[in-house]
């Protein structure tokens, strides 16, 4: 388990590295926007965001947060497989 919190500690890191060091190309979001945007300009959004992060690094910090628990949670099911598999052999 140690070894599946550190392996998700260090996707996190760099996941937060890379969203921070690209956070100057538009997402696909930003992208879809400014499309509907251009060829519907008199088109009025039905729904707006319940909440937005704070600030520029908000995005980038809930995107690591979530690569991170992923590979907590997939460094756990393999080292789970990987214990009742060798528990079959013995």
């Amino acid at each position: 388990m140690r070894r599946a919190l550190l392996f998700g500690i260090a996707v996190a890191l760099a996941v937060l590295l890379l969203a921070t060091l690209a956070s100057g190309v538009p997402g696909t979001d930003q992208q879809a926007a400014a499309v509907v945007e251009e060829r519907a300009p008199t088109y009025d959004p039905w729904i707006s965001p319940v909440w937005t992060p704070p600030g520029s690094l908000g995005e980038p910090l809930l995107f690591a947060a979530q690569g991170g628990l992923g590979a907590v949670l997939l460094g756990y099911y393999l080292t789970r497989l990987r214990e009742m598999d060798d528990a079959r052999d013995a």
